[in-house]
């Protein structure tokens, strides 16, 4: 019978910046495009007689990721975690670590399921002044229905332009089908020589 025990994880945030210990959350949303190079996830193991596998979770089944989605560092028994991939990008999978014992196998640690994010919508500066978000999204609103506007009138513009192209091209063509219905009619006249031409002739 194998034995499953909580394996701690730690988010490295950024330099000068205090990180984040994680013991019994049920789900850690890792934001890997925030707090530059130094962000990542640590984790220790026994190196010695212990190995790592990384494990995505995608629609209920559990399989091992694929080593393009992640890069691990090791630094003896200090690990360090990034992802190459969102969450969004991979049918919503989630990751967790699990380290296991190179002389038993039912002796396993996870950790808890990652949902891994690019970057959060809101600035850091002011994700804990609620008044600050709401002006802050309110001036978002604002610069996306601005930018809406622009974006119709562009193409209303384009319309009208094209418009006025199709127009041009329709009077040249109608000029054109004018000219062709008249060198018609010329080319069905019959053709009658004058007197002069038949008296010639006789002669």
């Amino acid at each position: 019978m194998s034995t499953t025990k909580l394996l701690p994880i730690q988010i490295i945030l950024g330099r000068n910046i205090s990180p984040i210990n994680f013991h019994d959350n049920d789900v850690v949303t890792y934001y890997k495009d925030e707090g530059g190079k130094p962000k990542c996830i640590v984790f220790h193991i026994n190196e010695k007689n212990e190995g790592i596998k990384i494990i995505q979770l995608c629609e209920g089944v559990e399989t091992l990721a694929n080593d393009n989605l992640y890069n691990i560092t090791r630094f003896s028994s200090k690990i360090q975690l990034r992802f190459n991939k969102v969450s969004n990008s991979m049918n919503g999978s989630m990751w967790c670590v699990e380290v296991f014992s190179l002389n038993d196998n039912s002796l396993k640690k996870r950790s808890q399921w990652i949902n891994v994010k690019s970057k959060r919508k809101i600035p850091a500066k002011i994700r804990s002044n609620p008044q600050k978000i709401s002006e802050y999204k309110k001036r978002k609103r604002e610069a996306n229905n601005d930018s809406n506007l622009n974006s119709l009138k562009k193409r209303i513009k384009n319309v009208n332009n094209e418009n006025f192209r199709l127009k041009k091209e329709n009077s040249r063509l109608e000029q054109k089908i004018l000219q062709l219905e008249l060198a018609l009619e010329f080319a069905t006249i019959p053709f009658y020589p004058d007197l002069q031409d038949l008296n010639f002739q006789k002669n």
